[in-house]
C-alpha cells in the first residue's frame, strides 16, 4: 500500500469499520501515531452510530480514489 504522499490526489475513501458508512475525503494530515486525521464533518458522516464520538476515534479502511478535481 502506497503511503499518504503516494496518493497524488490525496483522496481517499474512508469506510468506518463498524458500520460501513463511507465517504470521500481529502487526507491533509496523519496523526504521528499513524492515524488520520479527518475533518469534523467527515467524521460525522461516517460516525453514524455515535460510537465515534463516544470513543473519541474511530477506526477506519481507506484506499486511494481519484475525486476529479
Amino acid at each position: 500500500m502506497r503511503n499518504l504522499e503516494g496518493n497524488s490526489h490525496g483522496s481517499f475513501l474512508v469506510t468506518n469499520t463498524a458500520t460501513a458508512a463511507s465517504a470521500v475525503a481529502r487526507v491533509v494530515d496523519q496523526c504521528s501515531t499513524g492515524g488520520l486525521d479527518l475533518d469534523v464533518a467527515v467524521f460525522r458522516q461516517i460516525d453514524t452510530d455515535g460510537g465515534g464520538m463516544a470513543n473519541g476515534h474511530l477506526v477506519v479502511d481507506y484506499e486511494f480514489v481519484d475525486c476529479q478535481d
